[in-house]
């Protein structure tokens, strides 16, 4: 179970990792963008708050599972302790 728990954890760190870096080069284009020509293209600057959303969105459903499987736990071994 620990090796299947490392892979999982190796799987989501590397997928999390090459997301992160494309954001970054997004969020990076519009910001360049910005500075060189005044205005990003409107596709871009959509894409940079599509991004954002994405990742505060996907940082507030993980801490919720968390949080949750956590709650899950604690009453698995609370009814435990009742029966026995």
């Amino acid at each position: 179970m620990a090796g299947n728990a490392k892979l999982l954890l190796w799987i989501v760190a590397m997928g999390t990792a090459i997301i992160g870096l494309m954001s970054l080069s997004i969020v990076g284009a519009v910001i360049y963008s910005s500075i060189m020509y005044g205005k990003p293209p409107e596709i871009l600057s959509n894409w940079g708050g599509l991004i954002i959303g994405f990742f505060i969105g996907t940082f507030f459903n993980f801490v919720r599972t968390a949080l949750g499987a956590e709650v899950a736990e604690a009453n698995k071994a609370g009814l435990k302790r009742k029966a026995g």
